[in-house]
């Protein structure tokens, strides 16, 4: 418990002690408050702004919100704008290709029925052996020989005369 003496040279001290320092760290004197006083929000905030001050910083912020909402709903559109552009080209190409698809397959169809109606003439052997004989008379090599049964052999068969060979 404190003695009376003792509380005023401690009361005296630590004034000396706020007027001192409160010159150093604070702007203002810190003051002390009487109990009366009424609440002040005032005295909580040191450093205020003015009325126009705090009016000109809600319009800028105001200018600056509209202004990046705007830049945001641009940027959809474009993006927007983007995909659907997009999934046309996609469509485009799925188009193209069915339709080329569909072409091949009426093509594989068309050249299927023409092999389908086709009719086959008949050939005898010895036709097909006229032809042979002439493409055989008209050959470039020395080794080709007409044959008999009228069918041409190989050169290197040609080379060895056998018994159907005509001298």
């Amino acid at each position: 418990m404190w003695r009376p003496f003792t509380s005023d040279f401690v009361a005296h001290t630590y004034e000396e002690f706020r007027k001192k320092y409160d010159k150093v760290w604070a702007e203002k004197p810190i003051q002390i408050r009487e109990q009366n006083e009424k609440f002040d929000p005032k005295n909580i905030f040191p450093y205020k702004l003015d009325i126009e001050e705090l009016e000109k910083r809600k319009k800028e912020y105001k200018f600056l919100r509209s202004k990046v909402l705007e830049q945001r709903k641009y940027i959809k559109d474009r993006d927007a704008s983007f995909l659907n552009t997009k999934k046309f080209k996609i469509q485009l190409q799925k188009e193209e290709d069915m339709i080329g698809k569909n072409q091949r397959k009426k093509n594989i169809i068309r050249i299927r029925s023409f092999a389908s109606n086709k009719l086959y003439r008949h050939k005898s052997s010895n036709s097909h052996g006229e032809y042979e004989n002439t493409f055989a008379l008209t050959s470039l090599y020395k080794t080709t020989l007409i044959l008999k049964n009228k069918s041409v052999e190989s050169r290197n068969n040609a080379s060895i005369p056998s018994a159907r060979t005509k001298f």
